[in-house]
């Protein structure tokens, strides 16, 4: 089914009424797992309506409204697997000048609970995802960094397969770490380190090398973050 953008001018009821400006995805799609489910409202007349109550909700991402029922759920988290067919509408914040959809932080389960796709629940925490640094300045995810620092993201179990500009032995985390940092033969964007004390630097990252970031036992992949101003 085509996926299409609707703009969105949503009045709240409630007592106060403002014009919010959203662009949903909107697709016909069968209920799974969209995250946490937020509450479960009854008696909702229209989509515009739910999204609306969506839109009240900081911590709400998506809404399945089924109309045959009148029902409106608020959802936590957003979701890449549909099934069509039973006449519901799932939406999901693409951006939104009325709320913050921030997660960062944020206590998470699985990855659909951070959100957005630069997000990925990290240790039990909504962090950047493998590829994104993270800019302390303004508690942002970038792919690309103007200046990078000496702090890194630890994604283990994972690696960027081949793309590696050093390698280095007999080495730990820390001393990889360094090694990243002060290089100046190239800008070193991230590393990788083996239970084995084998350290890899590297200018690729897995967004830049998405299709090669794969899962590998023995193996942690660090993603380096951006340097304060």
């Amino acid at each position: 089914m085509l996926l299409k953008y609707l703009s969105l001018l949503v009045i709240l009821r409630y007592g106060l009424s403002f014009v919010c400006n959203t662009k949903y995805l909107v697709k016909d799609v069968c209920y799974e797992e969209y995250g946490s489910v937020i509450d479960v409202i009854n008696n909702v007349t229209s989509f515009a309506a739910c999204a609306a109550l969506c839109c009240k909700i900081h911590d709400c991402a998506s809404v399945i409204f089924d109309g045959s029922k009148h029902l409106c759920t608020t959802n936590s988290g957003i979701s890449s697997y549909f099934a069509t067919g039973c006449g519901l509408k799932y939406a999901k914040f693409i951006q939104s000048n009325c709320k913050s959809l921030k997660s960062l932080g944020k206590a998470c389960k699985t990855s659909a609970e951070c959100v957005e796709d630069i997000y990925s629940c990290v240790d039990g925490v909504c962090m950047c995802a493998a590829g994104y640094s993270f800019n302390e300045a303004d508690e942002t995810c970038l792919a690309t960094c103007d200046h990078y620092g000496d702090s890194f993201t630890a994604f283990h179990g994972y690696v960027i397969a081949a793309h590696n500009n050093l390698k280095l032995t007999d080495m730990d985390e820390t001393s990889c770490k360094a090694a990243c940092v002060t290089t100046t033969d190239f800008m070193c964007r991230s590393i990788e380190i083996t239970t084995l004390g084998v350290c890899f630097l590297s200018t690729e990252t897995a967004l830049t090398q998405k299709d090669d970031y794969t899962e590998y036992p023995g193996y942690s992949y660090y993603q380096r973050n951006c340097k304060l101003p």
